[in-house]
């Protein structure tokens, strides 16, 4: 197990001046996808993220709660709780941000509350950019 909620980002820069941080949560029990995320973040030129890890279900609605991201990127097949139903106590707890499940498998998600359920292959080879895009448009100025 790796410690819970460590940044992704913890050994980039920080952000140029006036760029507003955005959360960007990864749940996943799979050590190597926060790497991996981290690695695309930086060389997509991302630094208006702060990417937060949890281990698994439970550990991301208790980030959630805590401290609401603007965007959820979950896996769907983990330990304690998995993300469809992550998803579905995040929805009843109230939270309203995007929340998009990945996993090799899409096809076998049964239906959930998720916004998006992505190939996490395909995310990670080239979708990521495209993801954020449409899921955290650019802040409003002001």
């Amino acid at each position: 197990m790796f410690p819970v909620n460590p940044r992704c980002t913890a050994t980039d820069p920080p952000p140029p001046a006036g760029v507003t941080l955005r959360r960007l949560l990864v749940v996943d029990d799979a050590h190597d996808v926060p790497l991996l995320l981290r690695a695309l973040l930086r060389r997509l030129g991302r630094t208006d993220l702060e990417c937060i890890v949890a281990e698994d279900g439970t550990v991301g609605l208790a980030t959630v709660l805590a401290n609401p991201p603007h965007l959820v990127l979950c896996d769907v097949y983990m330990p304690r709780m998995d993300g469809p139903t992550l998803c579905a106590r995040l929805r009843a707890a109230g939270y309203t941000g995007p929340v998009v499940l990945m996993t090799s498998t899409p096809h076998s998600v049964p239906p959930c509350l998720a916004d998006a359920i992505v190939d996490k292959g395909r995310l990670l080879d080239d979708e990521l950019g495209p993801m954020l895009d449409r899921w955290l448009p650019a802040l409003a100025a002001g």
